[in-house]
């Protein structure tokens, strides 16, 4: 029976071999869209952790004319 040492680099080294492979699905768009959308995302979990009460966080708005999140004026 394999170590678990053994075990885990494998499945890591198989891990990182198949995300490089991986080619991403979508127009380039539609990936700036979910790139952008990734990074407000850990933007707001960023200053959420840092606030000490939620109320001390600003909350986010939307744009509804060009769907896009930003920090309100608070």
């Amino acid at each position: 029976m394999p170590s678990l040492d053994y075990t885990l680099s494998f499945h890591i080294g198989l891990m990182a071999r198949v995300a490089a492979r991986r080619e991403p699905e979508g127009s380039e768009a539609e990936q700036e869209f979910l790139i952008v959308t990734n990074r407000k995302m850990v933007q707001a979990s960023e200053a959420f952790d840092r606030a000490d009460e939620a109320e001390n966080s600003r909350p986010l708005a939307c744009d509804a004319g060009n769907a896009s999140w930003h920090w309100s004026a608070n």
